[in-house]
């Protein structure tokens, strides 16, 4: 993974994070009161519209229509400059979680729409086809979204954009839905080639991480104690989330993630979960 703009050290941390992914029960947080400010976003801004510059359009009209390449998160960084809903969900780890703007809930399911439309006819891929680092048409149970943002589990089918983290032993392999910010195991029955035109559209979700903290130098990832903790205050209050750094990550094919490190802190002031985690030694202050 390489990234613009940014520190080394940030490429590191977000490699080892993609790499160290596993499947876990992701909780949802019935909270759309979460709330995303940006100090400094030119650097990220200037960037996007350069990206949007160079991309190319789909052939599909309907992916045109309502999914303009970039001009989305173009809209989405522009808006950081006054406070805007969404909701976080699917945290793996206080530097693994996922921010979902709000104004964005039309243009995933438009995406599903039209992936399902595009993927649906074409034939299963080989396992041997599969690789890391590379987004494919996975086949999982439908996703559909409730007023406020937070998607529900469904019997139905349906498509959605995945990449692909791990290939695993039993011919199955670990995808990350990049417009949901939660991870799948599918077997390559349930994959499918990655149509044209799909690949220029930004991730819906964005990856963030606690700024500041991580895990003892002797520990290997984080422990549960420290997850729950996370989970627990978020489910127990509102939050601002005050974006500190920014980075884009882009995979050896050309798949293009957004990622940003936050300070997550109560809207009634009373807590902040980065220094409350070091404070109760869940975490280490970097």
């Amino acid at each position: 993974m390489t990234f613009i703009r940014k520190p080394i050290i940030g490429v590191i941390m977000y490699q080892r994070q993609r790499l160290g992914m596993r499947l876990v029960v992701h909780t949802l947080i019935l909270d759309n009161n979460v709330l995303a400010i940006v100090e400094q976003h030119a650097d990220v801004l200037s960037a996007l519209i350069e990206k949007n510059k160079e991309c190319p359009k789909s052939g599909d009209d309907d992916l045109n229509n309502y999914i303009c390449p970039y001009r989305l998160l173009i809209r989405f960084y522009t808006f950081f400059q006054s406070p805007f809903p969404g909701t976080i969900l699917h945290i793996e780890n206080p530097s693994l979680f996922s921010l979902f703007p709000n104004c964005f809930d039309y243009e995933r399911c438009r995406m599903a729409e039209a992936l399902f439309k595009a993927a649906a006819h074409r034939d299963p891929i080989f396992m041997n086809d599969i690789h890391c680092g590379k987004l494919y048409a996975v086949m999982c149970n439908d996703l559909s979204f409730c007023y406020c943002g937070v998607h529900l589990y469904t019997k139905a089918k349906n498509f959605y954009r995945g990449l692909c983290v791990e290939k695993l032993n039993n011919g199955q392999a670990l995808f990350r839905l990049i417009d949901y910010g939660c991870t799948v195991t599918v077997g390559s029955n349930f994959v499918r080639p990655f149509p044209p035109g799909f690949d220029s559209v930004i991730a819906l979700s964005i990856d963030c991480k606690l700024d500041g903290v991580g895990i003892f130098s002797n520990d290997e990832e984080w422990s549960d104690e420290a997850i729950n903790y996370m989970k627990t205050a978020l489910r127990n209050y509102s939050f601002n989330v005050t974006v500190k750094q920014q980075y884009f990550a882009e995979s050896d094919f050309g798949v293009f993630l957004p990622f940003m490190s936050v300070v997550l802190k109560s809207s009634d002031d009373t807590m902040e979960m980065n220094s409350d985690l070091v404070e109760n030694g869940l975490a280490a202050a970097l």
